[in-house]
């Protein structure tokens, strides 16, 4: 089996570390992730697990939002386990970004944001709204496009 651990900084940098001890040994360490894999081979995925400097598991908590479980990292995605400390209600969503990077990239801001609006269902309502603002300037563009072209069409006509 091999093991990496990273240890993160309150920035969100990282270092990665053969050792817990070496981890430990580092100053102003916020979190510590163990990730394991099987064997080295490229197709086993790796496992994250989020623990503190004595091997416990540890869960990243920012206001009422707890992180509980971070899924095998397939190379491109993985899915984690947050649960509403108010409602004791647990959500699934998949992270985009492959390996460490995800901590900061991901799952720090999403916790943030959670904690902000206080709500899941609300966060998932922001989320559709900002696919469909997209989605509406797409459509927008296609349609200037086609106008454009219609317009170039009747210029020479």
């Amino acid at each position: 089996m091999d093991t990496r651990y990273y240890g993160i900084f309150p920035n969100g940098q990282y270092i990665e570390k053969l050792t817990l001890d070496e981890i430990n040994d580092t100053i102003d360490i916020e979190y510590i992730l163990r990730c394991t894999k099987i064997d080295s081979s490229f197709n086993n995925p790796r496992t994250f697990t989020l623990i503190t400097k004595d091997r416990l598991k540890n869960n990243l908590k920012i206001g009422d939002f707890e992180l509980v479980d971070i899924g095998e990292d397939s190379g491109t995605r993985k899915v984690i386990t947050i649960k509403d400390l108010r409602t004791k209600t647990i959500f699934q969503t998949e992270t985009h970004i492959a390996g460490v990077e995800f901590f900061k990239e991901e799952l720090i801001p999403l916790l943030n944001t959670l904690h902000e609006i206080g709500s899941w269902k609300m966060y998932q309502k922001l989320e559709e709204l900002e696919a469909l603002r997209f989605k509406n300037e797409q459509l927008r563009k296609e349609l200037n496009e086609l106008q454009q072209n219609l317009t170039n069409l009747d210029s020479k006509t």
